[in-house]
């Protein structure tokens, strides 16, 4: 869907998403972690890294979104770049694992519960949020006659998580 987007706009996404991930990579280095491997494919970029504390995590999944926020702050002198840094900030913050803002509660989570007890949390956190959202973008596609994206998005991250899950 993000390639239908015209060139400029296209770009500034490149721009906005390369630098989010830069404050990942940077975080990681910093606190002593190694990237192992990263991955880019149609369901965005994963970083995958060497294990680290729950918080020197929870510092690595929150960088993303700082660098994120702090290219928005920009967004009077490079409007289309910070457009797309805010929406990819606030797509990113969802509670929603794996989702940064996923991470970041899991991360919490891991510092108070048991790894297996903090992931099962973690999961039903983001499930009971995604129907959340799916119902509100069922409602609003057939109130405004919006179409099937409001939909579509919930779905798609679902799929995601049902593809942790698995893994």
């Amino acid at each position: 869907m993000i390639m239908l987007l015209p060139l400029c706009w296209l770009l500034s996404f490149l721009v906005a998403v390369s630098v989010h991930e830069l404050f990942h990579y940077i975080a990681v280095c910093l606190c002593g972690g190694k990237i192992i491997r990263i991955k880019v494919g149609s369901s965005g970029m994963i970083m995958e890294i060497s294990p680290l504390s729950p918080g020197k995590e929870l510092i690595c999944a929150l960088s993303g979104p700082l660098g994120s926020l702090l290219i928005s702050l920009w967004i009077h002198r490079f409007q289309m770049i910070g457009l797309c840094s805010v929406f990819h900030l606030v797509y990113n913050m969802l509670p929603v694992y794996p989702l940064d803002g996923g991470r970041a509660i899991h991360c919490v989570l891991n510092m108070m519960f048991s790894p297996t007890r903090s992931e099962r949390i973690t999961l039903w956190i983001s499930k009971c949020f995604l129907l959340i959202i799916f119902l509100a973008g069922a409602f609003t596609s057939w109130y405004y006659s919006l179409g099937i994206i409001p939909v579509l998005i919930p779905v798609v991250l679902w799929l995601r998580i049902q593809n942790q899950d698995k893994t």
